[in-house]
């Protein structure tokens, strides 16, 4: 029988609304704790990795404010230089990598404390960015300079033997043997990384250097100073320069050429 729709509504079924709300709002309500949980826990990761979570009009920010390399976990080891323990790093960051991170220059400049550049393939760091001033020499070397006499230069040869890099770090060390100067270094010949550090007693220098061998090319990033306060921050930014990993690019495959040899027929006899 059709019920009219202006007929009151039964006491069990006001019941039986009710607890469907009720039903509906402890869920919602569930769903977004939940919700606000991972999004705090996913921002308070971000800021332990060296982010701070800005809310703003559009949105919520991230902006990166410490090493890209500590942001996305580059391989590293301890080491005690004058006195002061550095990271050293030993992986690779790739440069898909880079694009994830957003506001990030990669032409050769500085992005907060990270100088990135694509087109070398290395990411160097500092902790007084606004202090280098950045030249490209002619052979391709790069030059930072800071005007407490500091300098960091980074440069790039052709690795043609998988043992290029140990003879141009035993070639320094003997060197500096030689001269009589006490250097100090640290060899991972898995990572194919070496860095070496001394002060020169000629030159009143502090130097720390570092190879890396990757992309087929041996990076070579030299710090030197005469400023004592300034060692500690050289030698953090030379422990953690770090190469971007470049693809090689798979040749094209040449098919050899097919030989058509020339159908014999026999004659009839």
């Amino acid at each position: 029988m059709p019920t009219d729709n202006n007929d009151p509504v039964l006491p069990n079924e006001v019941h039986v609304e009710r607890e469907k709300t009720k039903r509906t709002l402890i869920v919602a309500s569930a769903i977004t704790v939940v919700g606000v949980l991972a999004t705090v826990l996913f921002f308070q990761n971000v800021t332990n990795r060296g982010g701070t979570l800005k809310v703003t009009d559009k949105g919520v920010e991230v902006t990166l404010e410490q090493p890209i390399t500590t942001q996305l976990g580059t391989s590293s080891e301890s080491v005690k230089a004058f006195g002061d323990s550095v990271s050293l790093t030993t992986g690779t960051i790739s440069d898909s990598a880079l694009k994830t991170i957003p506001g990030v220059k990669t032409d050769g400049a500085f992005s907060g404390q990270n100088f990135i550049d694509t087109a070398s393939g290395f990411v160097l760091s500092s902790d007084r960015p606004s202090a280098w001033t950045v030249e490209r020499m002619q052979d391709g070397m790069q030059r930072l300079s800071a005007n407490d006499g500091s300098e960091i230069t980074v440069k790039m040869e052709a690795a043609s033997r998988t043992n290029d890099l140990d003879r141009l770090v035993h070639r320094l060390l003997d060197s500096l043997q030689r001269s009589g100067t006490k250097a100090t270094s640290r060899i991972d010949s898995a990572s194919k990384t070496a860095m070496i550090w001394y002060r020169d007693p000629i030159t009143q220098q502090t130097v720390c250097v570092k190879y890396v061998q990757a992309n087929n090319t041996i990076y070579t990033a030299r710090a030197t100073t005469k400023d004592p306060s300034s060692v500690n921050s050289l030698v953090r930014s030379v422990s953690g320069f770090t190469i971007i990993d470049k693809p090689i690019a798979l040749k094209p495959t040449v098919k050899s050429p097919r030989l058509i040899v020339p159908s014999t027929r026999r004659l009839p006899r």
